[in-house]
């Protein structure tokens, strides 16, 4: 369970920023060429979303801030995981011994126990879910504005995403736009000054 826990937040970073692919048209003129340029080659460029989202300034700081709730969640399941072994271990200790009052009894705190545990854990998934869905849901957005104007501003006609669930054979250096990209969202959206940003996750 703590295992699962640890990984939500990079698995919902990799889900989200999976489905990014920007594709910049040019605007179309307001009055019509008499004889249109015949256009060149298509202009692509390649970007990691979650290289992006997560070496952001803001990223940083609200994935910490996540990392944060995982780890107080993950404290709440162990301390009841631990509770409820202790009283599986003091059952078979003594339910030989014990009179059918006090097996009964224990019997109960343990289902009392175990029912609170999974509760903890559906409660723990569906409380990070709801988190991690706002901020990627925020910060896409934001980053497809980047992209977008990115593009449009460079003569880009197509960005791919370029990570382990789309790679290509190879991919000449100079079309990843990945750290530009990081560089403008930054300057686009600062964090709040005093913020330290923490290290992104791993």
């Amino acid at each position: 369970m703590q295992k699962r826990l640890h990984r939500i937040i990079l698995l919902a970073v990799m889900v989200a920023a999976g489905t990014l692919l920007v594709i910049a048209q040019t605007p179309a003129p307001s009055t019509p060429a008499a004889a249109p340029a015949a256009s060149g080659p298509t202009k692509i460029a390649f970007v990691n979303p979650v290289a992006i989202l997560s070496n952001t300034a803001e990223g940083k700081q609200e994935f910490a801030k996540l990392q944060e709730l995982t780890n107080t969640k993950q404290k709440q399941v162990a301390d009841a995981s631990t509770e409820l072994r202790t009283l599986q271990d003091q059952y078979s200790k003594t339910s030989l011994t014990a009179n059918p009052q006090t097996r009964a009894e224990m019997e109960r705190q343990i289902q009392d126990k175990e029912i609170r545990l999974k509760r903890l854990q559906e409660d723990a998934q569906l409380e990070l879910q709801q988190r991690q869905d706002d901020l990627l849901e925020k910060m896409g957005g934001k980053l497809q504005t980047i992209l977008s104007e990115y593009a449009q501003k460079n003569g880009i006609d197509t960005i791919f995403r370029l990570d382990q669930n789309q790679s290509f054979a190879y991919v000449n250096p100079t079309l990843n736009i990945t750290e530009a990209i990081i560089k403008q969202y930054d300057q686009r959206f600062p964090v709040a000054a005093g913020a330290a940003p923490a290290a992104a996750p791993k």
